[in-house]
């Protein structure tokens, strides 16, 4: 659905996906990722904060180096946020 999006004029569409979803392979290629928030709510799910952390910055891994990362600016401090990605323009 999302690769039609565009096409026919249209500007665009926002997407939240949640770290169970960045888990599985796919092509997901944002201009503009963001993520809202760093919580202990998902470690029954994810053995610890810093394995749940990297999912979220899965987000980022198809990303240009034109496309823009938003991330919280008081968890910048955190590791994974500080990714490997080429991003130009980090906003916190």
């Amino acid at each position: 659905m999302l690769e039609t999006l565009g096409k026919d004029g249209g500007c665009g569409s926002i997407v939240e996906m949640s770290s169970y979803q960045l888990e599985h392979p796919g092509f997901f290629k944002p201009k503009v990722g963001v993520i809202t928030n760093l919580t202990p709510d998902h470690l029954d799910h994810h053995k610890d904060m810093l394995t749940y952390a990297y999912m979220k910055c899965r987000l980022f891994k198809d990303m240009d180096k034109d496309d823009v990362a938003i991330i919280p600016v008081d968890q910048n401090k955190n590791r994974p946020f500080n990714t490997k990605y080429k991003i130009a323009q980090r906003k916190t």
